[in-house]
């Protein structure tokens, strides 16, 4: 008598393992599709404007122009605003910004910048007083005034622009050329009061 219950036991769990593989199945097969869809889905992120009047839009592999903007101000700011006790945040934060094919040489020019700062104990001021795009040539441009103070005491002033060009992938906003301008007849000298 126990073999025969055993065995009806045995049909019924046969049964719902049966179902439940088969729910399985339809569960895994319906994850696939939503999946593959997701996958295709183009995504598009809306940022509340920071440093703008605009909405700031990145989509898989293009940026609107205040966020080119945007980006174009932080870099500058970082790229500006350098001391011997931040070099070293400035040069990391700035490499996670720089494509593949720009970073050996960008990344070679702030270092040797860092360098030169450390060596010489020098800190500059970027102090931004116009930012535009370009839509022609797909360049930003950030003006301003840049302030280089030594251990001498004496500080150096320059009018400064920082030529970016960005390109986005996976939407991520990355700086694949970067040009510095420095216009030398707003060159002063003054003692540091």
């Amino acid at each position: 008598m126990r073999t025969d219950l055993f065995l009806a036991q045995a049909k019924q769990n046969l049964k719902e393992a049966t179902w439940r593989q088969m729910a399985l199945l339809i569960s895994l097969g319906l994850n696939l599709l939503l999946g593959v869809a997701a996958w295709q889905r183009e995504i598009v992120i809306h940022l509340p404007p920071a440093a703008s009047s605009e909405a700031m839009v990145i989509a898989e592999r293009s940026t609107n122009q205040e966020t080119k903007i945007a980006h174009g101000l932080y870099l500058a700011g970082l790229l500006g605003n350098v001391a011997p006790n931040n070099a070293a945040f400035i040069e990391q934060s700035v490499g996670r910004f720089v494509t593949p094919r720009a970073f050996k040489t960008y990344l070679g020019a702030i270092q040797q910048q860092v360098s030169k700062i450390r060596d010489e104990q020098l800190s500059t001021h970027f102090q931004a007083t116009e930012a535009s795009y370009d839509p022609e040539t797909d360049q930003v441009s950030v003006s301003g005034l840049l302030t280089t103070r030594g251990v001498t005491e004496i500080e150096q002033r320059d009018y400064r622009t920082f030529l970016f060009r960005f390109v986005t992938r996976d939407h991520q906003t990355l700086l694949d050329e970067l040009r510095i301008v420095d216009e030398q007849t707003r060159l002063a000298a003054a003692p540091n009061a």
